[in-house]
């Protein structure tokens, strides 16, 4: 089953994860590096995520923007993992 969480309280997750971070409140404040670890996609993600970078050859800026996105989905999700 699908849970939707709003989009109020994904950014309260997000807020606790980086609550001891200075500065980082989501996601958005996040740089590429910190958004390597906390968005790492499991096995099948990681190959998606190959495949699709391969064919889009997609710059830095792009591909972190897709970690954001797929980490934001995550929350509004629920999920147990990107």
């Amino acid at each position: 089953m699908l849970v939707l969480l709003s989009k109020a309280t994904a950014r309260a997750l997000q807020r606790a994860r980086y609550k001891s971070l200075d500065g980082i409140r989501t996601n958005a404040n996040a740089d590429g590096a910190l958004l390597e670890q906390v968005a790492a996609p499991d096995a099948a993600g990681r190959t998606l995520l190959t495949e699709a970078m391969e064919r889009t050859r997609p710059s830095a800026r792009q591909y972190n923007r897709v970690l954001r996105v797929a980490e934001a989905l995550f929350y509004r999700r629920h999920s147990t993992g990107v």
